[in-house]
């Protein structure tokens, strides 16, 4: 590098450590500094790298320096500097991409590393009661050594070291799997794809793959992913919210204010862009690097149930305080190795009816279970982006849906043509008036804001566009023998305004250029275009006034094609004229031509009959809200099952949007139940819905896809965007992405959000029935013998039964389609309240009462009943004990019915526990007895045992027969 070279270099960086009005002053003095040249790589070996500063260049953008930008020769020259077209893009090579993030960077951010394995151990391990154990066990080997000596007396400490660091490594493990899809989930929510041209096609890449000198095509609804400079486009309107704090939209021009920052929303319009600053070299790199954490999602059930934890362990704590008390002043020791040796084992007991009081599982439970949700519903084509959202799905009483693309498929196709007042079918169109149909194929080509994706066909090209665009298109390119790029080429367009929900309709100003005219092309809800309209085209190309009469009979066409279920696309168009060379850049809304109308079929999914009745067997209302016309919304409603087929009349089941929009507060909130069809609906009509859901305290979820959906999406109870056809504004305001845009999806994620609150509640039957037989045995045996009948070893053992394998079988069940012939729960209070909680509580307490008594009765009476050895009786009543909660959590899997074999074939995971449960006790008595502390036991007392565990499933039968003739 030249020394004049190297002395501008070193000013640059200078100035980016300047304040922005000395930065200004510098860089006048070095706006060629970025196109500067080196006389020489440095290093013969290394890649020649571009020409520009790539923090120059991030400054230029942040700062929205337009001077600096003038200075370096806008757009087109940059575009030069980072060997780039902007009508082709990039080469898209690997080694142009690679050598593009060499020199700019990667579209990334930096993250905080993952919290490893070793950290959930340490987070395990600073858990009280696992504190306190250790510090037991670690008594117990400095008793046992000095007692038997360092050969004998290690044994039993050691044992119960390694019992608590398994239990250690068993939750760590759990926590640590949880976390990692905790980490995914972060992940999927900032990942986005965004359409470039490469090689002189349109592509869709992830937001991280996008580079400097990438071109970006920007729709309404589309999230920029880095900084950059408009070139090309109409009426772009952006919201800088996210990097600025205000809401306040942005106009982007390409001539005045063409900067673009990551981060930002395209609320309006659409366009071009060039790539010039990507990942930490953009301010929303920054600011995302910097706000980089561990996700904190936790959910109402989590809160709850570690809440419920917490006070029940307050509890447990002061009942051991008590025991540890009763006992130490029975022990009646004197000696001061004796006693501490004593209050040793009296803590041991103490910290057993402690450790077994606690329901540590249930938040563990929650975990597992939210998690199993994400995982099958990722399956199912549903995107879980908050945690909440998989409990709140099971709660949902109204599902508020659009219609096209998730009641119907997402394909539709032009089936009638009426050019005026006459229908025109496929095989005679050829005697439609040329220069009618002329105007009719410019406002459908370009009075939209879709491209053709890949190199252009002509015969079949490839169109990425709302379903309905991409249809009138492929209409006029192929019935009309329509050549996309002709038409394009013959006209410049001026203005644009474009469509979006609430106004229904979209225009474009064009200029031709072989006949130097100007024309205003509009499309849109007929009923709209209509009003503007003072003549329009005949079958034969002529131009007509339309009278009144002419009027009616338009509007009978509207009416006709809405009954028979079509989407009704009207256009219009007038030529405007040039006042001395200059044109008005507003579009003429009045005195128009009207061309024709188009009508387009769109078929409803299949199985979207059978879903929508399946909501309505589990109380689950469907309100589908539309834009399209009144008759077309009933026709839909009909074969979709939101409408009776039968009935003919539906004053207050189907409302337009503008009378619905017009009703007072409390009108609203009389006539929202009675609501299924909302037509003509606009965004206000979402968010004034959800409003009334949530005064009414009725849990709804709402499915929307466009821009002004976000404020709606946030709002609702559970806001679903769709994948295919949603925005990105869409897609952040939500809690949950249907990935293929179906019905049929949500209704399964309300299944699965009811499987949700039906698995917590089988385990909390399960994790309450263990902890109150157990809180009982441990606490009557402490008080009356002075010591608890397991050991520590034992303890951790039904923990870890409890705590993570009945929570792992429990939380993996697959939901029943039981679950969807009864109401949803209200709120999360009904998971313990509800009707269906009755039997759960019933069956609880029935299994604690039989399991105690068994258990009480082996403990007093074992001994002397079956002939046995203090020893023999302990590893019995362990052995039936657990062999209790085994059949027991059989018994729990299937709460409200008789046959609790049901489906136990389909629960894979279930079945591996329970038979990895059974081995490993069985190891516990028969193979290392000695580690466990218990004796091997012959059949005769195996089969005592089985038995007595078994009579839990008779308790359990009779509960429920008992439940099921009561109610």
């Amino acid at each position: 590098m030249s020394s004049r070279a190297r002395q501008r270099w070193h000013m640059a960086r200078k100035a980016i450590n300047l304040s922005s009005r000395n930065r200004k002053l510098l860089l006048r003095s070095l706006s060629h500094v970025i196109l500067d040249v080196p006389d020489a790589a440095e290093d013969e070996n290394q890649v020649p790298s571009f020409n520009i500063n790539p923090k120059l260049l991030a400054d230029m953008v942040n700062g929205k320096s337009l001077e600096f930008l003038n200075r370096e020769g806008r757009v087109e020259k940059l575009t030069t500097t980072l060997e780039s077209n902007l009508s082709i893009g990039i080469s898209g090579d690997e080694d142009d991409l690679l050598k593009r993030k060499r020199h700019f960077g990667s579209n990334t951010y930096k993250r905080l590393p993952p919290k490893n394995f070793l950290f959930f151990v340490l987070e395990a391990l600073k858990r009280m009661t696992s504190i306190v154990l250790l510090v037991c066990a670690l008594i117990s080997l400095g008793f046992g050594i000095y007692e038997h000596g360092l050969k004998h007396g290690w044994f039993d400490g050691v044992t119960n070291i390694v019992a608590v660091l398994f239990v250690v490594v068993v939750s760590a493990t759990s926590s640590f799997g949880f976390s990692k899809r905790l980490q995914q989930l972060s992940y999927e929510r900032t990942v986005f794809k965004v359409v470039v041209v490469r090689g002189g096609s349109h592509r869709e890449v992830p937001a991280f793959e996008v580079v400097v000198g990438d071109v970006v095509s920007l729709q309404v609804g589309d999230q920029l992913p880095a900084d950059g400079l408009l070139f090309k486009g109409f009426c772009l309107k952006v919201e800088e919210f996210v990097l600025t704090g205000e809401s306040n939209t942005v106009e982007v021009t390409v001539r005045d204010h063409p900067f673009l920052l990551s981060g930002s929303k395209v609320i309006d319009g659409y366009g071009s862009m060039l790539v010039t600053s990507v990942g930490m070299n953009t301010g929303w790199g920054s600011m995302m690097s910097a706000m980089s954490r561990e996700p904190d999602d936790h959910t109402p059930l989590q809160v709850q149930f570690h809440s419920l934890a917490s006070r029940i362990g307050k509890v447990g704590l002061v009942v051991a305080m008590i025991v540890f008390l009763v006992l130490f002043f029975n022990s009646g020791e004197t000696k001061l190795l004796d006693m501490f040796k004593t209050i040793a084992i009296f803590i041991n007991s103490a910290i057993a009816v402690v450790e077994l009081a606690i329901p540590e599982g249930l938040p563990l439970a929650v975990t597992l279970t939210l998690s199993n949700f994400v995982q099958q519903m990722k399956k199912e084509n549903v995107m879980t982006r908050k945690l909440s959202a998989c409990e709140r799905m099971g709660e949902v009483a109204t599902i508020c849906t659009n219609k096209t693309g998730t009641l119907t498929v997402n394909e539709m196709k032009v089936v009638e043509f009426w050019p005026g007042r006459e229908s025109v079918s496929y095989d005679d169109d050829g005697s439609i008036a040329r220069k009618a149909l002329e105007l009719l194929n410019e406002g459908a080509i370009l009075n939209t804001s879709s491209f053709v994706r890949g190199l252009i066909s002509e015969s079949d090209p490839e169109i990425c566009s709302s379903p309905t665009e991409k249809q009138i298109i492929a209409w006029a390119v192929s019935e009309n023998c329509t050549r996309i790029s002709e038409i394009k080429r013959n006209c410049e367009v001026i203005c644009v305004e474009a469509f979006d929900s609430e106004k229904k309709r979209s225009g474009v100003l064009i200029r031709k250029r072989e006949k130097k005219e100007i024309h205003t092309h509009w499309k849109g809800a007929p009923e709209l275009i209509l009003v503007m309209c003072s003549h329009f085209y005949d079958k034969n190309g002529e131009v007509k006034f339309m009278t009144e009469g002419d009027r009616k009979q338009l509007e009978d066409i509207i009416t006709g094609m809405a009954t028979r279920g079509r989407r009704c696309i009207a256009f219009a168009h007038k030529r405007v004229r040039e006042d001395s060379g200059q044109v008005c850049s507003n579009l003429q809304e009045n005195e128009l031509t009207l061309l024709g109308f188009l009508g387009l079929d769109n078929q409803c999914r299949e199985g979207v009959r059978e879903a929508v009745k399946l909501c309505e067997a589990a109380g689950v209302k469907v309100i589908m809200v539309t834009g399209d016309h009144v008759h077309t919304a009933i026709a839909v409603a009909k074969q979709c099952g939101i409408l009776n087929p039968q009935e003919d009349q539906y004053d207050g089941v189907v409302v337009d949007g503008a009378k619905f929009r017009s009703y007072s507060e409390r009108e609203r909130m009389e006539k929202i139940n009675g609501i299924k069809v909302i037509a003509r609906s606009s965004p206000d009509d979402k968010r004034l819905l959800v409003k009334s859901m949530k005064q009414r305290h009725s849990p709804m979820a709402l499915v929307g896809h466009g821009v002004l959906d976000a404020s709606a999406l946030h709002e609702a109870d559970i806001g679903i965007a769709k994948g295919i056809h949603g925005s990105e504004v869409a897609k952040e305001s939500s809690d949950m992405i249907i990935l293929d845009d179906s019905f049929l999806s949500v209704v399964n994620s309300v299944r699965r959000g009811r499987s949700v609150y039906n698995n917590i509640g089988k385990f909390i039957q399960f994790q309450l029935t263990v902890n109150v037989a157990a809180f009982v045995l441990n606490f009557i045996a402490a008080v009356s013998f002075g010591q608890v009948p397991l050991s520590a070893i034992q303890l951790l053992w039904v923990n870890v039964i409890v705590d993570t394998l009945g929570a792992l079988a429990l939380a993996r069940e697959p939901p029943s389609d039981d679950l969807m012939l009864s109401r949803p729960p209200v709120n999360q209070s009904e998971l313990l309240m509800d009707s269906s909680s009755t039997l759960m509580w019933t069956n609880l307490a029935a299994e604690v009462l039989y399991q105690v008594i068994a258990l009480l009765t082996l403990l007093f009476k074992g001994t002397s009943v079956f002939g046995l050895t203090e020893n023999v009786t302990h590893t019995l009543l362990f052995n039936t004990f657990v062999l209790c909660q085994v059949f027991n959590l059989v018994n729990v899997r299937v709460m409200d019915k008789k046959k609790i074999f049901e489906g136990l074939k389909k629960s894979k995971m279930f079945l591996v526990l329970f038979m990895i449960t059974i081995l490993v006790q069985v190891i516990l008595v028969e193979v290392i007895n000695k580690v466990a502390g218990t004796e091997k036991l012959d059949w005769k007392q195996w089969i005592t045992c089985i038995s007595l565990a078994a009579g839990s499933w008779v308790v359990g039968l009779v509960v429920k027969w008992t439940h099921e003739k009561t109610t």
